[in-house]
């Protein structure tokens, strides 16, 4: 037997939600570094800071946010999230 496909699900939805989501959430993350003490420094979207491409290569087209503290080089950063 053959499997069918309802025509009315929408696949493409839910994928959308996720990213937006992650849209919302590094927007409010991003405002953790407003304070002028704040360790947090940077937030990368959809993959890592310009510099780092080079160094990260392996895993790089997973990552959806990165925090960065402490400083926005990967080396120097005390935690990177």
């Amino acid at each position: 037997m053959m499997a069918t496909t309802n025509p009315h699900v929408d696949l493409v939805r839910p994928s959308r939600d996720g990213d937006q989501f992650h849209y919302a959430w590094a927007a409010r993350r991003t405002l953790a570094m407003l304070p002028p003490d704040a360790a947090l420094v940077g937030v990368s979207i959809e993959g890592v800071t310009p510099g780092e491409g080079e160094q990260v290569s392996a895993g790089l087209d997973a990552i959806d946010v990165a925090e960065y503290v402490g400083s926005t080089d990967l080396a120097s950063a005390a935690r990177v999230t």
